[in-house]
């Protein structure tokens, strides 16, 4: 769950004096300057909710949406049913057809093999609840692969096995690892699928809890941030941050770190 923030006003026009070509409907250049849309409220500058109001909404959504749950209010083991039950509300044959990247229908040994990558016959009786912390931003998939899978042998368009994607910074449970232990079978606060293990750091729950709730933090507001460059740490160097990442703010450090 997101905290709400402000943006200060400034006057924003498209950099490019290119004409603006768009399929967008209705979408002219006006629309992408920030002022048009600041002039369509009268409470510029302003919040829109209180800090306790967020927390209050927040539990709200979370009560009433059957997809939204506190994934550190779950129980220290889930049972082997539940997470099989899980896995496969989202790893599952297509009804419909689907093709790969040469325009080849998915057969139904295709379908087994990837149902296959699942492991679900690794479950144990009881699964021990981990948490992690996603380092990169990462892909969320439908089964544990890159392997892109299309609707029509023309349209390479929208690969249907991308779900949604995580962003550095957030929380997610581990329930599972796919048959090659590359993937881990993820759940956060709204949605649950594989994400490649190289993109979560694994953690204690009180870690990854505090990591996200901290009332210090650095809020990306712009389209894009990027961490230094840090040949001393190469997981931290270069790491895209999109708008809306939340990371805590380290108060207290020593005067160099890693070498800078």
């Amino acid at each position: 769950m997101h905290q709400i923030e402000t943006v200060p006003k400034t006057d924003s026009k498209p950099a490019s004096n290119t004409k603006l070509q768009t399929d967008v409907p209705l979408l002219t250049e006006t629309h992408l300057s920030l002022d048009f849309w600041l002039k369509k409220t009268s409470q510029t500058g302003q919040p829109l909710l209180s800090r306790t109001d967020i927390t209050q909404l927040n539990r709200h959504l979370i009560e009433t949406l059957p997809d939204m749950v506190d994934i550190f209010a779950a129980p220290a083991f889930y049972r082997d049913v539940e997470i099989r039950k899980l896995i496969k509300a989202v790893s599952h044959p297509s009804t419909n057809p689907r093709y790969d990247n040469k325009g080849e229908p998915l057969s139904a040994q295709h379908w087994q093999q990837l149902e296959q990558k699942l492991a679900l016959s690794k479950l144990a009786a009881e699964v021990p609840l981990q948490f992690a912390l996603v380092t990169t931003r990462s892909k969320v998939r439908t089964f544990p692969t890159n392997e892109p899978v299309f609707s029509s042998i023309t349209d390479h368009k929208l690969d249907r096995f991308q779900e949604t994607a995580l962003f550095p910074g957030e929380a997610v449970q581990v329930l599972h690892q796919s048959a090659d232990q590359q993937w881990a079978f993820v759940r956060n606060y709204h949605y649950s699928g594989w994400v490649e293990l190289k993109h979560i750091a694994q953690t204690e729950k009180s870690v990854a809890q505090q990591y996200v709730s901290s009332d210090d933090f650095i809020l990306v507001t712009g389209a894009t941030a990027m961490t230094n460059v840090t040949p001393e740490m190469p997981a931290a160097s270069a790491v895209q941050l999109e708008m809306g990442v939340k990371l805590p703010r380290v108060r207290q450090h020593a005067p160099v770190v890693n070498g800078q």
